[in-house]
């Protein structure tokens, strides 16, 4: 299987993590009722889908600087803002865990950190994957 192919369906899975991630957050804070799961579900439905995402998000970034690491080189604009966005998201989803672990008092920024995080994983998704999948790279 081709490196690139892998790389491409990993991000997108992180993406559609990420979506729901955003949907259960979303429900739990009472703004949307779009997920059949009572709160009970939803809360440690979120914790492990937060941990998946971050997890997708490490291998993406592996993969793709063990292809750097191969010779593949920067030569547009649009490699170095997916580079920054990937690079971007996988620290703030690292901020995410250690604050809902380690630093609880920090929480109240959980939701501006996935904001954010989210928009990286899009903006990787929208500057890879897709032009991979639509034959444009």
């Amino acid at each position: 299987m081709e490196l690139y192919l892998v790389k491409s369906v990993l991000a997108t899975l992180a993406l559609a993590m990420a979506i729901f991630q955003g949907a259960s957050m979303a429900q739990l804070r009472g703004w949307i009722r779009l997920l059949p799961l009572p709160k009970k579900a939803l809360v440690p439905a979120h914790r492990a889908g937060g941990a998946l995402t971050f997890l997708l998000t490490l291998g993406v970034l592996a993969l793709c600087l063990y292809t750097v690491g191969q010779g593949a080189r920067l030569y547009s604009g649009r490699l170095y803002l997916h580079a920054v966005a990937g690079g971007l998201a996988a620290a703030l989803l690292l901020a995410k865990v250690v604050f809902a672990n380690l630093a609880r008092r920090l929480l109240r920024w959980g939701l501006a950190v996935g904001v954010a995080a989210g928009v990286c994983l899009l903006v990787v998704f929208l500057s890879s994957a897709l032009p991979y999948f639509l034959g444009w790279s």
